[in-house]
């Protein structure tokens, strides 16, 4: 069975999804403590503002 998948631009109401995305790749990567994106500033990104 062939799979699907569509890539598109982020949404801003995925802003919270994209960061815990980003939190969790960077616990993988042990360096968690770097992370300093927050929510209001990936949904901005998101928008296009």
């Amino acid at each position: 069975m062939e799979k699907h998948f569509d890539i598109r631009p982020a949404r801003p109401d995925e802003a919270g999804v994209i960061l815990d995305l980003i939190r969790q790749l960077a616990v993988y990567e042990r360096c968690e403590n770097d992370v300093v994106a927050d929510e209001a500033t990936l949904r901005q990104w998101t928008s296009g503002h």
